[in-house]
């Protein structure tokens, strides 16, 4: 199930496997292309199908060509840099993540006009 909140976009040619849930919060913006939610996986020690939801918080901004796999969460006004690696559950928010696996990189101003803004397509 594909649930996303009001005002949020996605653009061209992402890949989403919607096996288990995958929420992006209101005002989020999945940028550039080919970047791929992967929910489900497989369980070595069980021999079988796994899958885990995906998270994005409100306001997030998720750069191009990044993978994000299940059980993976991003907090509200955070950013995920392109080609970034999402693979656990990030907490705080206001911080723009990057790299293999994402880290914490800094934090981002949270009065930012993207952060604040009423409508949901960016000037």
């Amino acid at each position: 199930m594909l649930r996303l909140g009001s005002h949020a976009a996605i653009t061209k040619h992402h890949h989403l496997d919607c096996t288990s849930a995958i929420d992006i919060g209101a005002f989020t913006t999945i940028a550039g292309y080919r970047s791929q939610f992967l929910t489900h996986s497989i369980d070595l020690q069980r021999n079988r199908q796994d899958a885990a939801p995906i998270s994005i918080g409100a306001y997030c901004f998720v750069g191009t060509a990044v993978v994000i796999l299940g059980g993976a969460s991003l907090p509200d006004k955070s950013v995920l840099g392109a080609k970034a690696l999402l693979n656990k559950s990030l907490s705080v928010p206001g911080t723009l993540y990057a790299g293999v696996p994402a880290r914490a990189i800094r934090p981002i101003d949270p009065s930012a006009a993207y952060f604040t803004r009423q409508r949901g397509f960016v000037d």
